[in-house]
């Protein structure tokens, strides 16, 4: 008998820790309601181990990323397009110097083609594992390394003495510069309400789609008069004012955030 109230109470116990951990939060900003995340606790809640604490959003949370004032979220949203127009522009640039490397290095057109290849490998394959690593340790670590990354691994390409120091670069150019190019739609969908959505990506989605596009054009006339190893520069440069600005967006993930402040 004893047993079974004391499996009745834990079970009970057990319920009102489940009901509590799936509650939604409804704040009033730009008129919606939002579902909200399970709340962030001090420690693995349990029978043996209850929280200490839980942390929410007050209702008008300074720090809470769907408040943040209209401007600050532009800026968040196109500096995100930025950063993947880099990285999309970077696959395509380097079509445009193919014929100096063949011409350098005395290689086919095929094996000038790998650098291709291997930079959008990189880039699926990175894409796997930065995605579960921004909702671990936030998204804007993820971002402010593995930019910087992505920039110094530029630095191999721009100043090869063979084709093998090119490919290799590139791939884990490509590794790196997946974060961004793979977390940023989730960053604008962390500070957007679902009224502004469809106009928040429709702005972001003009770099990572455009920039493709671009690349043989800006590259045909970089290789034509500086040659073809400032298509690499030239990328260097821009993805370092590209981080500069990204280094003024502050963590858009809530749970990250609220981590934080549960420590």
């Amino acid at each position: 008998m004893a047993s079974s109230l004391h499996s009745d109470s834990e079970s009970e116990v057990m319920s009102n820790n489940n009901a509590e951990l799936i509650r939604s939060y409804t704040a009033d900003a730009e008129g919606y309601t939002t579902h909200y995340i399970e709340p962030t606790i001090s420690k693995l809640p349990g029978l043996a181990n209850p929280p200490d604490y839980e942390v929410f959003w007050e209702p008008n949370d300074a720090e809470n990323p769907r408040l943040w004032s209209l401007w600050y979220k532009g800026v968040s949203v196109v500096t995100m397009s930025l950063g993947a127009t880099v990285v999309s522009l970077f696959s395509t640039l380097y079509t445009s110097g193919i014929p100096g490397l063949e011409e350098e290095f005395h290689i086919s057109r095929i094996v000038g083609l790998l650098g291709v290849f291997t930079y959008l490998l990189g880039m699926a394959i990175g894409g796997i594992v930065s995605a579960p690593l921004s909702e671990i340790v936030g998204r804007r670590p993820v971002y402010l390394v593995s930019l910087t990354v992505f920039l110094l691994l530029i630095l191999p390409s721009a100043l090869a003495q063979n084709i093998e120091a090119i490919l290799i670069g590139r791939f884990f150019g490509g590794l790196f510069g997946s974060a961004i190019m793979g977390n940023s739609p989730a960053s604008v969908n962390d500070i957007v309400s679902d009224t502004h959505r469809a106009l928040a990506f429709g702005i972001w989605s003009i770099g990572p789609t455009n920039g493709p596009v671009y690349g043989p054009i800006i590259g045909g006339f970089v290789y034509q008069y500086l040659g073809w190893r400032w298509t690499n520069w030239i990328v260097l440069i821009i993805g370092g004012a590209v981080l500069a600005l990204m280094c003024c967006i502050k963590e858009t993930y809530a749970p990250a955030i609220l981590r934080i402040f549960s420590m």
